[in-house]
């Protein structure tokens, strides 16, 4: 048992709620399930704000890439590289819209 584990400090072993060790891990997969399938409806509402529409398709895209890393990551753990790159549309949509929600406000 090393010294600073959650072993060592009276806890046991680390496990997830499915009943599967090494649990932090596979709660970040599952939450990019959910973080995904709430950035399509997002994107599809987009256009009804006032948003653009490319910004729109972005995250869709990027909702379906974190949708779908969850996906790879428990069906396909050998094919962790393309879990990790199919978020990538994710992060330039959110980083626009904080651009274009802070460029908004402050312009008002």
């Amino acid at each position: 048992m090393r010294p600073g584990t959650a072993e060592s400090c009276g806890f046991g072993p680390l496990v997830s709620p499915f009943g599967l060790p090494g649990s932090e891990r596979q709660l970040w997969d599952v939450g990019s399930l959910f973080f995904g399938l709430w950035l399509i409806p997002m994107g599809v509402l987009a256009p009804r704000s006032g948003l653009l529409r490319a910004l729109s398709i972005i995250l869709v895209a990027g909702g379906v890439g974190y949708t779908g890393s969850g996906f790879v990551a428990h069906l396909a753990p050998t094919a962790a590289p393309v879990a990790e790159v199919l978020p990538f549309l994710a992060t330039i949509g959110e980083v626009w819209t904080i651009g274009l929600l802070s460029h908004t406000r402050a312009a008002r």
